[in-house]
């Protein structure tokens, strides 16, 4: 956002709040990220009652993820550069504050074995990222609290396993009474509140505690787990936040990987943004569905026992679908901590039972709150979406924005790992990749890569389906983005729908279509 639209959502703040102040929030920020970034070298987990679930989930699931692997990356000798807030939001379930970090670090290797030797980076390097903070609308700032107290009535918060306040049972990191860190995501792929998504409205009118701050935070939840079972080949990973067809479907992937002795390699993994996509109600199974897109980069293969690949970092997008019961109404008290018994409000611990550790409540999958039903790529999940529905009115809402960066990446990721599946890149496929990157405005080392490595990510574009036309028209769109398709870009598109086997798209049709998005983005410009 720009300075004078975060003054005046600011000045909006303090009219409701005229206890809060900017530069005492950004300190209390800072000294959340020292010690959440110190407490990453040395393995601990972070404050649970500052955090979301979401956020805390993935502290977790990294840590286990790294004790599979052996292998731990840290920053060290961190020096902070820049703290300051580039964006303040607000609608009617949430406020929210966006704060940069910018800072200089080592990045270090380190065994989690008995072999404790570690590997750092030669030089520093200088590291961008953006931390989302929320809290309710009316919710107010207590001055003089000290550090470690419960937000609501000023108690020393002990919290505990069940993160509740012993003496006003509170829920600390709800968002209902204090900012809470619900999102890290890097500076590169930040996008401010951008969403696009209908249903809404209508899901309010069944359940006015819906929010997409609140359903994407607990996305970023079973993002973790799920992310975590496949590492593991443990499906029970996802008990208690996933349909049994989920189960099946996670307990078959991770027996086929024990008869071939391999494992999947997840690692370095980071989250760029949770978008929610979608939000309908299936009349004939009578439950609610929500469809959120996670945005994610890291390092994914699959390996033999024993032996570690060399993977370059990827983008990813994965579309994870929620369901629950018909008629279920979201817990207002619990916000963006979800991760809670339904009867008790206590924590759920790292243990995946299926019932409260604290009262013996059964937890329900499904019944109570969101759960996994399923997990697929962008473009698969698209390709589900045409099949179940008229294409125009269906498809065209989701269509990805590729005014964003990152997604012009990982359509050229995509298009570098075809290349070198089919043998050797040649030079001019090359020339041809690297011109597109610096046209699309993606920087070509996080393409490259694609090209050399021997084991390039797996990406599901069965050639002549529908998948793979749907692939095909968003790269076109892709490289229409600044209005027009030149030569390059043209002869990139032939090759890519031969290697799909697409009939190839006429001169006048791909002018016809940048046509059509110059209009599209001037009319959003006027909109704007």
């Amino acid at each position: 956002a720009s300075a004078k639209l975060v003054d005046q959502e600011i000045a909006r703040l303090r009219k409701e709040d005229r206890d809060f102040d900017l530069a005492a929030f950004e300190q209390r920020a800072q000294a959340l990220f020292a010690r959440i970034m110190d407490g990453r070298e040395k393995g601990e987990l972070p404050p649970r009652h500052e955090v979301s679930d979401g956020v805390y989930r993935r502290e977790l699931a990294m840590r286990e993820i790294e004790r599979e692997h052996g292998v731990r990356l840290v920053h060290t000798a961190i020096h902070p550069l820049e703290v300051r807030t580039i964006g303040a939001f607000h609608d009617r379930f949430f406020d929210s504050l966006h704060v940069r970090f910018s800072f200089s670090s080592r990045v270090t290797e380190l065994s989690t074995g008995k072999n404790l030797a570690t590997t750092r980076s030669p030089e520093e390097q200088v590291t961008t990222v953006v931390w989302v903070f929320v809290r309710r609308p009316g919710a107010k700032t207590k001055k003089g609290l000290p550090a470690g107290s419960c937000p609501n009535c000023g108690a020393p918060f002990s919290g505990g396993a069940t993160n509740l306040c012993s003496h006003c049972q509170a829920i600390g990191n709800s968002g209902q009474y204090d900012w809470v860190l619900a999102q890290e995501l890097s500076f590169d792929a930040y996008r401010g509140p951008w969403r696009e998504f209908t249903g809404l409205e209508q899901m309010n009118e069944r359940d006015p505690g819906f929010c997409p701050e609140v359903s994407e935070d607990r996305a970023a939840l079973i993002f973790w787990k799920w992310i975590l079972a496949r590492t593991r080949r443990d499906p029970d990973q996802l008990r208690r936040v996933a349909t049994p067809s989920m189960l099946q479907e996670t307990a078959a992937e991770a027996e086929a990987y024990r008869g071939r002795g391999e494992r999947r390699w997840i690692w370095d993994v980071q989250v760029e943004g949770v978008d929610l996509v979608l939000i309908d109600h299936d009349t004939d199974e009578d439950k609610d569905e929500v469809c959120l897109r996670v945005r994610w980069r890291g390092r994914v293969g699959d390996f033999s026992e024993g032996s570690r690949p060399v993977v370059p970092v990827s983008s990813q997008s994965t579309v994870l679908t929620l369901v629950r019961e018909s008629g279920v109404k979201t817990d207002m008290r619990t916000g963006v901590s979800s991760d809670r018994c339904h009867k008790c409000k206590a924590a759920h611990g790292e243990a995946d039972t299926v019932k409260c550790s604290y009262c013996g409540a059964p937890l329900e999958p499904g019944k109570h709150d969101f759960v996994l039903d399923g997990a697929h790529g962008w473009e698969t999940w698209m390709s589900v979406r045409r099949q179940r529905a008229e294409v125009a009115k269906t498809v065209e809402p989701y269509l990805p924005s590729f005014k964003f960066a990152d997604e012009r990446l990982r359509l050229l990721q995509m298009m570098a790992a075809m290349a070198r599946a089919d043998g050797r890149v040649d030079s001019s496929e090359r020339a041809l990749l690297k011109l597109c990157a610096k046209r699309w405005g993606v920087g070509f080392r996080d393409v490259a890569p694609m090209l050399d490595c021997h084991q390039p990510p797996e990406f599901d574009l069965e050639p002549g389906s529908w998948l793979a036309r749907s692939f095909l028209e968003a790269v076109i769109t892709a490289a229409a983005i600044d209005g027009q398709i030149d030569s390059k870009e043209r002869a990139l598109i032939l090759r890519l729908a031969r290697r799909l086997r697409i009939a190839a798209p006429s001169r006048e049709a791909l002018a016809a279509r940048a046509e059509q998005v110059k209009a599209t983005r001037r009319q959003v410009e006027l909109d704007s």
